[in-house]
């Protein structure tokens, strides 16, 4: 099944990684490092989409939009989204046939 999987991907370029923040972007000392940053703006030159998620409410992660150049829309905590404009929405999803 693994080689499965492994072929459904081959020769598909990577268009979007999305990182947690706290102790995977930043440290545990909550710190963007410039390596941080750096592994971003490679990531961007190669032609890839970066974004962010995190339990932390939008607001707590306003700190990152302008060193990361942040362009994709952020999840945050309980569901809520960040977009490119600042704002905030909450989205929620339904089945229309329950």
């Amino acid at each position: 099944m693994a080689s499965e999987s492994r072929k459904a991907t081959e020769n598909k370029p990577i268009q979007l990684v999305i990182a947690d923040v706290d102790g995977t972007l930043v440290t545990h000392e909550k710190v963007l490092t410039r390596r941080a940053i750096d592994a971003v703006f490679k990531l961007r030159e190669a032609g890839v989409k970066f974004a962010i998620t995190s339990g932390r409410p939008p607001h707590g992660m306003d700190m990152f939009v302008e060193p990361l150049k942040l362009d994709q829309p952020i999840a945050a905590g309980a569901g809520q989204r960040r977009n490119r404009d600042g704002g905030s929405a909450a989205e929620h999803h339904r089945d229309p046939d329950r």
